[in-house]
């Protein structure tokens, strides 16, 4: 197991130079937020790509921009512009792909008086999770709050309804924020958890850096050695959560130090 960093962290900053932030501080783990549709664009790709390799950066995950927009995208019941939709994420895959991402996570449909029904629910992340697969990347339902995922029955219904078909991503700092104990949400995703979106809150704040708050993460990683987890995990916090860019890279080795026989013993 890895841990890394998100480019959201430092959010506003250009993706581009987030990325070259994280290279030159070794950090060889990264998820890349991509912020426009131009950053999807092939010149873009390559160069992002041509950064990896030379820094020896693993691209373990990707979050699009677009994932505030997934309700609207595909859970309006109007089929022409879910079929377009699905296509724009073919197109968003292979993207990935030639960066060797192996994890795409999925805000899904937010809380509404009137949302669908969770059969369609289900036919959506089952199409997206087999055009993904299709590219090597494995599809992640994350939880979120204000969308149905901040609720830890509705993960625990997803998984019981689509079995192995379905893949999360655990949000800690989401989870917090929805009223959900992380650990009772990572125990609701159980063996389809696949990714990790690492944080820290308090009773005041919802979002810190790792470290800075109250969450036990000696809990945490017992919890995913018992699921024999073999994920990694991103740190993914805001830009108003720090003062200094440079903490962010020191948040990754606090937790690198600390707990590294947990990491270790988790390899």
């Amino acid at each position: 197991m890895e841990i890394g960093i998100s480019t959201s962290c430092f959010y506003p900053e250009l993706t581009e130079l987030s990325f070259e932030r994280l290279g030159k501080s070794g950090i060889k783990t990264i998820e890349i937020f991509f912020n426009t549709h131009s950053e999807f664009d092939s010149a873009y790709i390559s160069k992002l790509k041509e950064a990896a390799d030379g820094y020896g950066v693993s691209v373990y995950s990707a979050h699009p921009y677009f994932a505030g927009y997934e309700h609207y995208l595909f859970f309006s019941k109007y089929e022409r512009r879910i079929q377009e939709a699905l296509d724009y994420y073919d197109y968003t895959f292979e993207r990935c792909a030639r960066l060797g991402v192996k994890i795409f996570s999925f805000h899904g449909d937010k809380v509404k008086p009137l949302f669908i029904e969770m059969e369609a629910y289900c036919e959506i992340l089952s199409k997206l999770t087999r055009r993904a697969s299709q590219y090597g990347i494995t599809f992640c339902q994350e939880n979120v709050f204000g969308h149905r995922s901040g609720d830890v029955s509705f993960i625990r219904g997803l998984r019981d309804y689509m079995r192995d078909g379905i893949n999360f991503t655990l949000d800690i700092k989401q989870a917090n924020r929805s009223g959900a104990e992380p650990l009772d949400m990572l125990r609701a995703m159980g063996s389809r958890l696949r990714h990790i979106h690492i944080n820290d809150y308090t009773h005041e704040q919802d979002c810190l850096l790792p470290g800075r708050g109250d969450f036990d993460y000696n809990k945490l990683f017992d919890a995913v050695k018992a699921l024999d987890y073999n994920g990694n995990m991103i740190i993914e916090v805001y830009s108003n959560n720090y003062d200094d860019p440079g903490d962010v890279i020191a948040s990754h080795s606090f937790l690198c130090g600390r707990y590294a026989d947990y990491i270790r013993n988790l390899c």
